[in-house]
């Protein structure tokens, strides 16, 4: 688990959440496909078979990133 984002984590956790899924699609395909960026390009197109339920993302210090659904 990481224990750092660095500082400009927080300005693209704000863009990816304000994203469609196919605009994360096209910032995500300049990445090599690996991993979960691999999982999250190979699913299915179709929304009715996405995961749309909110994923809350928290800080080595347990408080929530700007922009992240509360759990």
């Amino acid at each position: 688990m990481a224990e750092d984002f660095g500082t400009g984590f927080a300005e693209v956790l704000s863009v990816m959440n304000a994203s469609t899924q196919e605009q994360s699609t096209r910032i995500l395909g300049r990445y090599e496909r690996t991993g979960e960026i691999k999982r999250y390009m190979d699913l299915p197109p179709d929304p009715a078979l996405v995961d749309v339920r909110p994923t809350v993302a928290v800080t080595t210090d347990g408080i929530g990133w700007p922009g992240a659904a509360a759990g």
